[in-house]
């Protein structure tokens, strides 16, 4: 009896679905029937992108494409999710399906790579079909959930559909390699305490509003990308990087991260940052749109969610280890950029931090207030529930020059009623402009005309005019143009035509600065050694004189 006993225990544990080898058994009664009149699959050594693993969520209403590399060149493969089957042919040493549109599903689905019998299959199991979010940037992106005060309660809350992969610094570690860099693979993890932690306080706590908005129904995925200290080149592709101005190396996080799912459709990006650019800001708002253009050629549209660079006060006497960047030109820069791409919004940010006794100015701990932000413009602009103009920060729509170049009649988008002044005055502060000699004109005044229009004056001919554009500027003081519901306009930078001396100057700044960044410490030691050689000669010549 216990001989037969065992033998049917061996049964049962050989028809149970191991992962990796088979798939439970109402997907493989599926996936048998969808495969009938297929093509046999024959590739037996293949891997899917890494951005496919368990528990991911995939972008809803958009076509969905899956790929991965196999050396069989000529081989069969097929991908089978939610009753739908495609048929990929290795060519190049590539494969790639394309899934028809689904809607939103809570439902855990199963996500098939079916090879050759000879091989073993991929069942990524646990996938949702809903919005996915991806949100990109320096140290104010990597900044991680639990740095924030509230962590705790906002913990309590996270949505139980919602999903997480975090990039970060550490998949930037140097080491030994050939190339230089190592990156980690990421998973996407069901977003708990524990999966949340090391994301973006940012990202989580937008994931938390928008699902909160939006009710359970739709799954989200958020991407969070945050590297410290990384200027724009770090993150554009090789092909784009080589007109990209940098102050150190290129290409490392587009590399290491972003190619990794760079067809991978998503609901919408949230970019924070810039820091890093102080320097190279005259190049930024260029590099930028050929950065995201190529994004869009590759994963299909998505609206960009850009927030404003937050001040960042010089620091206080006596006061050590002081965090400060002066990045204001590059705010200003990146503050036109709706006027030249669509589908791109400004948060304005000039009133979320006003401490400037803070330490580590770089770094605010307004996230919260940030995310809030966010997450009202990304409701009421892309899920209809709400004005998206009283949610949206105002922004510099366009611009006209008068003849003499004295005067600028500025017109703005997302005013809400109408555009103010936070001290009721009629003169608006935080304007500024430089002439054709790179020098400022003093004499600067700006007026509120009409609702949506500014009249800007000057006592010479402008070249460049500025809003905004110090890194210290506070809404309410040094700034003070709002709209209806007392929110501040973004800062902007435009140049009518650029300054004589600009043209030369500021490419010998940017390469000055990338070596003394690339190379202090060569720049200290020879800095050191020629002090050190005139000082000694010097002391021998004056012991000269005083022997004679």
């Amino acid at each position: 009896m216990m001989r037969k006993l065992r033998y049917i225990l061996w049964v049962l544990l050989l028809c149970l679905p191991i992962k990796g080898l088979c798939a439970p058994d109402l997907e493989s009664s599926k996936a048998a029937a969808l495969l009938e009149n297929l093509p046999s699959a024959t590739a037996k050594v293949f891997t899917v992108a890494g951005v496919f693993t368990d528990h991911m969520v995939l972008q809803r209403d958009r076509e969905i494409t899956v790929w991965g590399t196999c050396l069989e060149e000529g081989a069969i493969l097929h991908v089978i999710f939610a009753g739908n089957v495609a048929t990929a042919v290795v060519q190049n040493g590539q494969w790639e399906v394309k899934l028809p549109p689904m809607a939103a599903s809570n439902t855990p689905k199963t996500l098939e790579i079916i090879g050759g019998a000879e091989s073993e299959h991929i069942f990524l199991e646990n996938v949702l079909v809903g919005d996915v979010w991806w949100i990109m940037g320096q140290s104010n992106v990597e900044y991680s959930a639990t740095t924030i005060d509230g962590w705790f309660t906002l913990a309590a809350k996270l949505p139980k559909n919602a999903r997480v992969m975090t990039y970060n610094s550490r998949d930037l570690i140097k080491d030994t390699m050939p190339d230089g860099f190592t990156g980690q693979k990421r998973i996407w993890r069901p977003m708990t305490d524990f999966s949340a932690a090391p994301a973006s306080a940012i990202g989580v706590c937008f994931t938390e509003r928008i699902s909160a908005g939006l009710g359970e129904e739709v799954p989200l995925g958020l991407i969070s990308m945050g590297f410290r200290g990384q200027d724009l080149a770090m993150f554009v592709p090789p092909a784009l990087a080589e007109t990209t101005t940098a102050v150190g190396e290129k290409s490392v996080i587009y590399e290491k991260a972003i190619q990794n799912m760079e067809k991978l459709a998503v609901r919408g990006l949230i970019w924070y940052q810039g820091e890093a650019n102080g320097m190279t800001y005259a190049t930024y708002v260029d590099e930028f749109d050929a950065f995201i253009t190529y994004l869009r050629e590759q994963m299909g549209p998505f609206p960009v969610y850009i927030v404003e660079l937050s001040p960042c006060f010089p620091p206080m006497d006596g006061v050590e280890g002081w965090q400060y960047l002066d990045f204001g030109m590059v705010r200003g820069e990146m503050g036109t950029i709706p006027m030249h791409m669509q589908d791109v919004y400004i948060l304005a940010t000039s009133d979320l931090w006003t401490s400037k006794t803070y330490p580590n100015s770089l770094h605010p701990p307004n996230k919260m207030a940030v995310a809030e932000r966010l997450a009202n413009a990304v409701l009421a602009n892309e899920y209809d529930t709400g004005d998206a103009d009283m949610c949206l920060s105002a922004t510099l729509s366009s611009i006209r020059f008068g003849e003499n170049k004295q005067e600028a009649i500025l017109t703005f988008d997302h005013v809400k009623n109408a555009l103010s002044t936070f001290d009721g005055n009629a003169y608006i502060k935080g304007f500024s402009a430089l002439d054709k000699s790179s020098q400022r004109i003093e004499d600067v005044q700006a007026f509120v005309i009409d609702a949506k229009t500014v009249r800007v004056t000057a006592a010479r001919p402008i070249s460049v005019l500025e809003y905004g554009c110090q890194t210290e500027d506070v809404f309410g003081e040094t700034i003070t143009l709002q709209d209806s519901t007392n929110m501040p306009v973004a800062a902007f930078r435009v140049t009518l035509e650029a300054p004589d001396i600009q043209e030369a100057v500021l490419p010998l700044r940017i390469r000055a600065y990338a070596f003394l960044r690339n190379h202090f410490v060569y720049v200290l030691l020879i800095g050191g050694s020629i002090i050190c050689t005139v000082t000694w000669m010097l002391w021998r010549r004056n012991k000269r004189k005083n022997s004679r």
